[in-house]
């Protein structure tokens, strides 16, 4: 797909497919959360493989950016449905997906909110494309929950909507405008960005072996971190090296900032965050500390030559040189704790779903990536209805 790197190709590759194994009757509708740019949505509606059904999706991302490129990159000009959304005109059931892009915030409500405006925006004689009869007034149509690398709350959020809508006891969501039912049919849901999680986000379930359980922001950090891909190939072990002397110089920054400003780091910055920085910024010592200066309005305390102490050509204060690399091999090894906290946070995920779902669902957790593609984040959380044999 066009603009796809290979290891985005491999991962819109892998979960197009779990998601098609849903499928059992018909093309359902998809919620894309956190779409991006778009390359699921697209594969979905517009199948790579011949032999795959078309998917009519939702498309949403809270970054209007994400959301331009999206269309950019589909040729879908804003306002308007990406495909066909029309019967042929033969009468029989269309056999083209289609893609709405929206920005929205995703939470539990707007979730709501957005499925049943899109799918009230569809014509009567294309929902979902299987033809309708007098009694599709009761019809409950299935939608497939899903999202490639749902950041931070993400996650959490559809995953408590899901079990919310999913409660037998409560009524199938409408769209208002048209009377259609929808009920979530089977979630493929693949996290990432631990550290942008909130603290209400763990733990989900109320089972007492994760109580005692408080994950901090560093713990959060440091499930972000997947030490087995430093060495595949020469340029992941380039990455990791430039990774930890990031982690050491900002950790070095903050002792400089404490030791020569007379106070705490966050005194001294009065709420400035240093933020991202290129990765030019760390070439050296000299040129991070002009960056984060001219970053944070503190030339006057940053500036390499205005402090005493620093060894001829280096701009190091006299104790970093030996700091340094006890910090990368701190970090190095906290590292190794990150596959740990990972697997709390998943499990702690598993199991609410579990409590929540069992035993009228199948609940997964499934490795979709190949991790040699570079996929750190593979595991997908897998929710779908038993097959009724007929037999129960």
């Amino acid at each position: 797909m066009n603009g796809m790197s290979p290891k985005k190709s491999h991962e819109v590759h892998r979960l197009s497919t779990c998601i098609r194994d849903f499928i059992r009757e018909c093309s359902p509708f998809v919620i894309d959360v956190g779409a991006g740019q778009g390359y699921l949505a697209r594969e979905l509606a517009s199948p790579s493989i011949p032999s795959a059904r078309p998917m009519h999706v939702l498309a949403l991302d809270s970054d209007m950016d994400q959301i331009d490129g999206a269309k950019r990159r589909g040729g879908c000009s804003p306002g308007k449905r990406e495909g066909c959304a029309h019967p042929d005109t033969d009468g029989s059931p269309c056999k083209c997906g289609s893609i709405t892009y929206r920005n929205a915030f995703v939470s539990s409500d707007s979730l709501v909110q957005e499925i049943e405006s899109w799918i009230a925006s569809f014509p009567c004689d294309t929902q979902p494309h299987v033809g309708r009869t007098q009694s599709d007034h009761a019809r409950t149509y299935p939608v497939i929950m899903t999202g490639l690398h749902a950041c931070g709350s993400l996650t959490p959020t559809v995953l408590r909507s899901f079990v919310s809508l999913s409660d037998p006891d409560s009524a199938p969501p409408d769209s208002h405008s048209s009377g259609i039912q929808w009920k979530p049919s089977a979630l493929a849901l693949v996290g990432c960005c631990y550290n942008l999680m909130k603290e209400s986000d763990f733990p989900m379930t109320c089972w007492d072996g994760f109580a005692p359980l408080k994950l901090t922001r560093q713990h959060l950090q440091l499930a972000c971190q997947c030490p087995y891909q430093w060495t595949l190939s020469d340029a992941s072990w380039r990455g990791s090296r430039l990774s930890r002397k990031k982690v050491v110089y900002r950790a070095l920054l903050g002792r400089l900032l404490s030791q020569h400003a007379q106070a705490a780091p966050d005194v001294l910055l009065q709420g400035k965050k240093l933020g991202r920085l290129n990765s030019s910024a760390y070439a050296s010592w000299s040129t991070f500390l002009q960056q984060t200066s001219s970053r944070l309005g503190l030339s006057d305390i940053l500036d390499p030559d205005y402090h005493l102490g620093l060894e001829p050509g280096h701009g190091f204060p006299e104790e970093f040189p030996r700091l340094a690399p006890r910090l990368a091999c701190l970090h190095a090894m906290r590292s190794l704790l990150g596959p740990v906290i990972e697997s709390v946070i998943i499990a702690d995920r598993i199991v609410y779903l579990v409590d929540h779902l069992r035993p009228n669902w199948n609940i997964h957790a499934v490795n979709v990536f190949d991790l040699a593609s570079g996929s750190a984040r593979n595991v997908a959380l897998v929710v779908d209805q038993p097959i009724d044999d007929g037999q129960g």
